[in-house]
């Protein structure tokens, strides 16, 4: 037999080789049958996901928490999935993800990216992490339930950004989901609890940090950290804390987060004009009596302010000249830039976050027929003017105060055809909500309505600059936003727009 041939010693080896093999071989069944729950769980999201879309249609992609949902599961979810399929039996699917893996949002700049856009939603609209977990932001449809990773998520990242007011609502909410059982088996509870008590402390609530802490200690008993974390704050709740770095840097940010939220920006953002100055009397009209292309349909205007003097031009454009002038542009959208006065380069920044194309008029007849229109209700020459500018803003997408007119010696104010002396921006589509244009010295708004245009000067009849024109693009809460944006030059205005003497008109 083949058992007489070894020795009793070559046995005891062939033993503990096989109890070695067996361990490696259940581990193994562990980790496949691990694989397999997370496909599972995954696979379920993505169907809840999808499924949705099918009922409420592509409107559903208007919540920002489904941006986000969308996202995560490019940059983690199906990335982590290419890495756990084998080959003999998912080729088909390796094929596919391989081939297009260069469309995948990536976690250092796109998932960072909506996780900042989230934040920067919380700050100007005013919105708790309670209303975005459970669906309550008015004017959203409603996005996949997120689960305490992806809180932990978020909360650890705001932490680490020094955003400590949100990093504990985000902590607290995971921790909550955890303990119901919202979660797909991602968060470990004790470093969910660890964060979370450091972050009360730096709030200044070691009695709370020291209960986290005592609960942590009853999961990891030989924690030597969670046993000096409890020497720790025990005395912060004793003797009171001593304002540390952190504690500082926590005060300051608690201060500017509030600042920020009801600053004059974010008021406006909100659609709040009750610090607005009275503007008297605002009329409307018909503009085009006098010219033969808008005597059979004269174009709607009605004044939005008087100083300074803010237009709407209604139902400018219609939807399928909307429609197409975006079907052009798509292809071509860039992310948007900006000049920087001390580099003499353009550049992407955080505060102008969206996606810009231009046209001219060969590019197709529409853009032709609609600079011709604007020619036309505003009285300008439009042969010096720049191309129409098509922008589309996206979750949270934004364009902070600025200026359309060129400061003295800047690039616009010395550009052959003369600085801007007007702007026109045409609204493309309806907002869900968010995305009006504010006006931050004027203190007032234009919401979004699909086939308007907002118009206004941005030079005086002197020439000087308005700096009451400054205005900014809110962020987009639900929903996307696209505008065309049309900068009339001051050259070839001469006998069109009288002149003055007077540096205040």
């Amino acid at each position: 037999m083949v058992i007489a041939m070894h020795s009793l010693a070559q046995m005891e080896q062939i033993v503990n080789l096989e109890m070695k093999l067996g361990e490696s071989l259940a581990k193994f069944v562990e980790l496949e049958k691990k694989r397999l729950d997370k496909i599972k769980q995954f696979s379920k999201s993505v169907k809840e996901a999808t499924d949705q879309v099918k009922t409420e249609g592509m409107k559903s992609i208007e919540n920002p928490a489904t941006s986000y949902a969308i996202i995560k599961r490019f940059a983690n979810g199906w990335t982590e999935l290419s890495k756990f399929l084998d080959k003999d039996y998912a080729n088909d699917l390796q094929e596919l993800l391989k081939s297009n893996k260069w469309q995948f949002p990536t976690y250092s700049e796109d998932l960072i990216g909506a996780i900042a856009a989230l934040f920067r939603l919380q700050d100007t609209y005013n919105i708790s992490t309670a209303d975005i977990v459970n669906n309550n932001i008015q004017g959203c449809v409603p996005a996949p339930k997120l689960l305490a990773e992806d809180c932990f998520d978020l909360g650890t990242l705001a932490y680490r950004a020094g955003r400590y007011g949100q990093a504990r609502e985000w902590l607290n909410m995971a921790d909550e989901l955890t303990r119901g059982g919202r979660h797909d088996g991602g968060v470990n509870h004790t470093e969910l609890l660890e964060y979370l008590a450091w972050i009360e402390y730096v709030k200044g609530n070691p009695e709370r940090s020291l209960n986290l802490t005592l609960e942590l200690l009853e999961m990891a008993p030989h924690s030597e950290q969670a046993k000096e974390n409890v020497m720790h704050y025990k005395k912060a709740a004793e003797e009171g804390t001593h304002d540390s770095p952190d504690q500082i840097k926590a005060k300051k940010e608690e201060i500017n987060t509030a600042s920020f939220t009801s600053s004059e920006y974010a008021t406006l953002c909100r659609g709040n004009t009750s610090k607005s100055t009275p503007q008297g009397n605002l009329i409307c009209w018909y503009q085009g009596r006098k010219n033969p292309l808008l005597m059979i349909r004269p174009i709607k205007v009605e004044m939005v302010w008087r100083k300074p003097r803010i237009f709407i031009f209604r139902d400018l454009l219609s939807t399928a000249e909307a429609n197409r002038i975006k079907e052009v542009a798509t292809p071509r959208l860039k992310r948007a830039t900006v000049f920087n006065k001390h580099t003499g380069e353009l550049e992407n920044v955080n505060y102008r976050v969206s996606k810009s194309a231009w046209l001219d008029n060969e590019d197709d007849e529409v853009v032709a027929r609609v600079n011709r229109r604007i020619g036309d209700v505003t009285g300008l020459e439009m042969s010096t003017a720049e191309p129409l500018q098509i922008a589309n803003y996206g979750m949270a997408g934004q364009y902070e105060f600025h200026l359309d007119f060129g400061e003295p010696g800047s690039p616009l104010d010395v550009s052959p055809n003369g600085n801007r002396i007007a702007t026109v921006l045409l609204y493309l589509n309806d907002v869900s909500r968010g995305g009006y244009t504010v006006f931050t010295r004027a203190k007032t708004f234009v919401s979004p309505t699909m086939g308007d245009a907002v118009f206004w000067y941005n030079l005086k009849k002197s020439g000087k600059g308005d700096y009451e024109t400054e205005h900014a693009a809110c962020p987009v809460l639900c929903g996307n936003k696209w505008v065309a944006n049309k900068w009339i030059h001051t050259r070839g205005q001469e006998f069109r727009r009288k002149c003055s003497l007077n540096p205040d008109k």
